[in-house]
């Protein structure tokens, strides 16, 4: 009976110590995805000497400017104008409307 009570408390620690473990590498990998934006390697190289030395308040004014467009485009709204530009009969581009064309190319 006691060897029993031992394996089911073993089992439940290993199982316990799994999910932590599981949930933890979870919270990491949001966390460091938020931190760090998305590298495109060839194209970081051609933009990188294009750039030249900016001063820090340029850097500064920069990183927040990304922050506020990164969070713009993750909007339904920002999905939804863009569907508007996208349809041709959508009330943005109807008649008497100042946008007539949108191109949109993949």
């Amino acid at each position: 009976m006691f060897i029993a009570v031992v394996e089911i408390a073993e089992f439940l620690g290993i199982a316990a110590l799994l999910q932590w473990k599981k949930h933890d590498q979870t919270e990491t990998a949001l966390m460091l995805r938020a931190k760090k934006p998305r590298k495109l390697p060839f194209i970081d190289k051609m933009i990188r000497p294009m750039v030249g030395n900016p001063t820090k308040l340029q850097r500064m004014t920069a990183k927040r400017a990304a922050s506020v467009v990164r969070f713009a485009v993750n909007t339904e709204v920002f999905d939804m104008l863009l569907l508007m530009l996208a349809n041709p009969k959508s009330k943005l581009r109807a008649k008497g409307s100042k946008v007539k064309e949108v191109g949109i190319t993949l």
